[in-house]
């Protein structure tokens, strides 16, 4: 009875359906007291906007919220540094996205943002990469056996990369449902975005992809 290694794989291009805005409130003040003063202001008044606009603060997540000293390079004076950080998890629809940026550059200064896409479902989607990977190494054995005249029997072992990312991620059956609702929320709080030509840009697909690595055993007989 012999052996073959056989890889497997499968890849799929994806729009992503959410995206997490981070969005960070900085500022610099002679005093630690002016400066935690000052960030709270900013952010409530950040928080304020948001919420008139139709945004659940329920799911603004506060991800930093620090206060430091430094002093200038070559001078002995000391400035308070105050920053907080707060992301919001939406929908990946350029109306959306440019309707919440489009209050966070309303901003005069000290407030900045980084958006990231992704998939709500990746590990539901990875699940099905996997089976679709280990019938491609399957498919390639089952050719290779063909060609030689002999049987594949089993399977000796098997090596399925990223197999802990597919099952420990938790799945949100309600993501769709739930965009829905804030999608509703903003219309009807009549804000908009202030770039309705790129309220028509799609983010960029994101590629998945499954690896697997499989020894199936050969006979002749």
């Amino acid at each position: 009875m012999g052996k073959v290694l056989v890889l497997g794989k499968a890849e799929k291009k994806i729009a992503p359906d959410s995206c997490d805005i981070t969005i960070t409130l900085e500022t610099k003040k002679n005093t630690s007291a002016a400066a935690a003063r000052e960030i709270s202001v900013m952010s409530e008044k950040l928080l304020s906007k948001l919420q008139n606009i139709g945004l659940d603060l329920k799911k603004i997540e506060i991800i930093q919220d620090s206060l430091s000293s430094e002093s200038e390079y070559r001078s002995d004076k000391m400035y308070f540094q105050a920053k907080k950080k707060i992301q919001i998890q939406t929908s990946a629809e350029s109306s959306t996205v440019n309707t919440i940026k489009t209050v966070v550059e309303d901003e005069i200064y000290g407030v900045t943002y980084n958006i990231t896409y992704f998939v709500s479902k990746e590990s539901e989607i990875r699940k099905q990469l996997m089976k679709e990977a280990i019938m491609d190494s399957r498919k390639k054995a089952d050719f290779l056996a063909e060609s030689l005249g002999i049987k594949i029997v089993g399977v000796d072992s098997a090596n399925l990369t990223g197999i802990e990312d597919v099952y420990d991620v938790s799945e949100d059956d309600e993501t769709e449902v739930l965009y829905e609702r804030e999608r509703m929320a903003l219309l009807c709080s009549g804000a908009g975005s202030a770039y309705p030509l790129s309220d028509n840009l799609k983010p960029e697909e994101i590629e998945l992809d499954a690896e697997v690595k499989i020894v199936w055993l050969l006979s002749s007989d």
